[in-house]
């Protein structure tokens, strides 16, 4: 197998989904939005051919696990990034891709915990009800928010890009200060998303209370049981706007999938308490392989 890289480009977008769809996956690595939005300004490549999809940082010999549904056409893959790349590293390692990997490469990588890069994935219908004594703190916020004024929510479309922009740079200027470099970054990209949020095919809502945008939020599928959401907003000055656009999020959108990932926390203590305090079903663990030495 031959592997023939290009950078990511919107054109992209049909032939990635078209594999992906018919994945198991619940990374949130996994779909094209994160791909184009995160990995585009730091050099990714694919491809997206002989219906395996290899994608990752030839410069840093970085790739996640190649994804497909044949074992065989994933073997040859991993066999060419091998050939290819000398100090190769596979990120975003299931734990059934680890005994794939220890299974036709015995001896070859070494693996560890990619313990920052844990997905956080929700139960669906838990997010929509925020039923249970562990979710009371949610509730009772939300009951806060409904009781002082006026609220609506809107669909996003391309159309909102000026309302969002300027939301976000506030939001930005609130908050930023305390954030982490990776956080930052996540504004970058999130723009990015709502500047191309019609040809990325992104699903979002904006929350308004008495007429003022308090939050906003969107995503997309990764597959037929499991949507991820790639960005959430609120006003921290408006109790209960978290998590009112959390809930309003997972009914307008998830209805039809069994699991919400919420992406990761990319090591910010303050994402983790926040992700943590949803209670989460599954950690979305998530392993790394080097070639040894």
């Amino acid at each position: 197998m031959e592997i023939d890289l290009h950078k990511i480009t919107l054109e992209d977008k049909a032939a990635v989904d078209k594999i992906l769809k018919r994945s198991d996956r619940r990374f949130c690595e996994y779909t094209f939005g994160n791909m184009y939005c995160w990995g585009g300004s730091a050099g990714l490549e694919l491809s997206a051919s002989d219906e395996v999809l290899i994608f990752g940082y030839p410069k840093t010999e970085r790739f996640y696990m190649p994804v497909g549904n044949d074992t065989e056409k994933i073997t040859a893959a991993v066999n060419e990034l091998i050939r290819n790349y000398k100090k190769l590293a596979l990120m975003s390692i299931s734990a059934q891709d680890k005994e794939l990997l220890e299974h036709k490469f015995d001896g070859v990588f070494e693996f560890s915990e990619d313990t920052r890069y844990f997905d956080y994935i929700y139960e669906s219908q838990k997010l929509q009800s925020l039923s249970g004594k562990k979710l009371a703190a949610k509730r009772n916020h939300i009951n806060a928010f409904l009781s002082d004024g006026q609220w609506r929510t809107e669909k996003i479309t391309q159309d909102n890009e000026k309302q969002l922009f300027t939301f976000n740079r506030q939001w930005c200027k609130d908050v930023c200060g305390h954030m982490s470099g990776s956080l930052k970054s996540e504004m970058c990209a999130a723009e990015l998303g709502i500047k191309n949020f019609d040809a990325l095919g992104f699903c979002g809502i904006m929350l308004y209370k008495n007429d003022a945008l308090v939050a906003y939020s969107y995503g997309e599928p990764i597959n037929g049981d499991t949507f991820c959401v790639h960005v959430e907003k609120a006003d921290t000055e408006v109790r209960g706007a978290y998590q009112m656009i959390n809930r309003e999020f997972a009914r307008e959108f998830c209805t039809d999938f069994e699991y919400i990932n919420r992406e990761d926390d990319a090591g910010d203590e303050g994402l983790r308490r926040a992700k943590q305090s949803y209670c989460p079903t599954d950690k979305g663990q998530k392993f790394k392989a080097v070639i040894k030495e």
